[in-house]
Formats: structure tokens, sequence, C-alpha cells
């Protein structure tokens, strides 16, 4: 079976274990972008050091990990884009080509302030171009499995929260029609 996992990971205590698997990279994306712009996915990305991974699964193994933060940037209404360095440490590079960093206070006092209070416009860019596409047999949506970086869950086809316990009642379509799917989503991607 091949499909792909969303991983959103938050801090060493492992307050947030998220794991989004789908057949179709355009749902990685959608959920990836609607996770990136909410006030709380901004912050725990940027502020709290979140992992945010990709996998490309065939015959249920990992085949290829991509970290995503190279891949994308912050844009807010009245503040710098935020990118991430080689470290995924977030940088921002303001208009008047001045770097400021996560250590500033500027950036605390604005950044947490404003996107915290969700008093921001959130917006992402997402390159998405170097994602291997799936071969072989896809993942059926109504499929349950194990895998052997999760050896002792049974995963299955949509969102799966091992912060919590993995409930296999939690289908895609009773997750999904409380929860993402019912937003409009754009997002810029290349």
């Amino acid at each position: 079976m091949s499909f792909y996992i969303l991983e959103i990971l938050l801090n060493h205590e492992l307050t947030r274990r998220d794991y989004y698997i789908y057949n179709n990279l355009d749902k990685i994306r959608d959920k990836m972008y609607t996770y990136l712009t909410t006030g709380t996915g901004c912050h725990e990305i940027v502020w709290h050091g979140g992992e945010l991974n990709i996998y490309v699964c065939e015959n249920y193994m990992p085949i290829y990990k991509i970290d995503m933060h190279q891949k994308l940037f912050f844009i807010l209404d009245k503040y710098p884009h935020i990118y991430f360095d080689q470290y995924n440490q977030p940088t921002a590079i303001k208009y008047d080509q001045t770097i400021i960093t996560k250590d500033d206070a500027e950036f605390d006092e604005y950044f947490c302030a404003k996107v915290c209070n969700n008093d921001e416009n959130i917006d992402v860019h997402v390159e998405m171009t170097n994602i291997p596409q799936l071969s072989g047999r896809l993942l059926e949506d109504h499929e349950i499995f194990s895998m052997p970086m999760f050896p002792s869950v049974k995963l299955h086809y949509g969102h799966n929260d091992l912060e919590y316990g993995n409930d296999i009642s939690d289908t895609e379509s009773s997750y999904e029609s409380e929860n993402y799917d019912s937003e409009e989503v754009s997002y810029s991607y290349s």
C-alpha cells in the first residue's frame, strides 16, 4: 500500500502527535495549510518548534521523510515574512532588510501578541514540487493497518491522533464533518 503521512509533533513532551494519512498529496497539502494558517498552528510551528514532516510510504514503510520547515514561509498582514533557517529556527527579514530572530524582543512582542490572539491574518507559502509521487497500489480509505514505526498502534486513512490514543472509529467522514473540510481553503504553492 502506498500513501503519504503528514506528521505534526509538538515539543519533547509530545503534547501534539497528529498524523494525517492520505493517498493524495492534495489532501496532505490542504490539511497542512489549514493547520498552519490558524493562530494555534502558526504559533506551535514558529514559537514552540513544532515538527512538520511528510512521509512517502510504499508497502507500509516510509521511504522518504521531508522536513517541511525549509519549504514554507508565513505571510502575516503587518509583519515581515517568517522563514526558517538551516536549524529550523524562525527568522524574519524586515522591510528595511534587517534580520530578526525569535530571540529579539521585537519578534516576541509582535508575533506572540498578534498571532496568539488571532489578531493577524495568516497565509503560508508551501513548496510542494519535490515531493515524490506514490507508486504501486494506493491505500484505500477503509483500511486499518499497522506500521513498523508505530508497532503497537492501529492506523487508518484520515486523521490519527496518537497523543490521546487513536480511535479507529474516528473515520475520515466523521472527523472531517466536524472539523476542517467545511472550511474554505486557498493556498499558494509551487
